[in-house]
């Protein structure tokens, strides 16, 4: 398999799991995780921003929809691909306690074995994100 073929299979691989996210398929989307991959994202609050393993990452997806009452969405807007990595440029959005959230997050997915390894969430330093999942 070609380098070209391999990055456009890790391209969808991690669509195919934005698709599940979006839906709240979590079976679909457990599937494509590595039991011990990682998730490295910015701290909200009370919650520490590293996450490992798979229970824990999805443990902190269900506190994402639970705390936005099932209305956050993560929705890719570019992909792009090299070697093992998947980059997303991203938009959030969802309404927690009445405050609406809209923002462009950069997410990096490392493939392995054609399942997800790592993730690491990037955003500005303007961010509201903080603010958003703060009481």
């Amino acid at each position: 398999m070609t380098a070209a073929q391999v990055e456009q299979e890790n391209i969808a691989l991690v669509k195919r799991g934005y698709e599940a996210f979006g839906r709240g398929d979590m079976a679909t989307l457990r599937g494509l995780y590595e039991p011990g991959a990682v998730f490295y994202t910015t701290p909200h609050d009370d919650a520490e921003g590293t996450y490992l393993g798979r229970d824990a990452i999805f443990a902190y997806f269900g506190e994402l929809f639970s705390e936005s009452e099932g209305t956050f969405k993560a929705t890719p807007v570019a992909m792009a691909a090299a070697d093992d990595r998947v980059f997303v440029l991203q938009e959030l959005s969802g309404k927690r306690k009445g405050h609406p959230l809209q923002e462009n997050t950069v997410m990096v997915f490392t493939i392995d074995h054609a399942l997800l390894r790592e993730m690491r969430e990037f955003v500005t330093p303007q961010s509201g994100l903080k603010v958003f999942w703060s009481d």
